[in-house]
């Protein structure tokens, strides 16, 4: 995950890249995009402990405090990004079960 935040980082200002997806430009043309957001979530994840990041269940409360304070951030947003993990990992499922086998791949890793 964090690889492709820096991927998307790369391409330029997070506005520009989703007006490029077709039939977006018309959705975005009112919405004020963060960018900085990036930043937070890789915060996060950058405070995490690869053993952690293999296996999300094992961050509990106390872990979650910690990465928390290590990343400058909120228990909240912790929690906001472990949910969000849950349901893309929910979602990659749903899409290989579907016969996209191939099309996920390397996208098994959580972090």
């Amino acid at each position: 995950m964090l690889d492709q935040l820096n991927q998307v980082k790369k391409m330029g200002p997070l506005k520009n890249v989703i007006s490029k997806i077709p039939g977006m430009d018309k959705q975005l043309k009112d919405v004020d995009i963060d960018d900085r957001q990036m930043d937070r979530v890789a915060a996060i994840i950058l405070s995490i402990t690869p053993e952690e990041r293999s296996k999300p269940a094992l961050i509990n409360p106390s872990r979650k405090r910690r990465v928390a304070a290590g990343s400058g951030m909120k228990v909240e947003d912790v929690n906001r990004l472990l949910k969000q993990l849950e349901q893309t990992q929910k979602m990659m499922k749903q899409l290989k079960g579907k016969g996209g086998k191939h099309r996920f791949s390397g996208m098994g890793m959580p972090f």
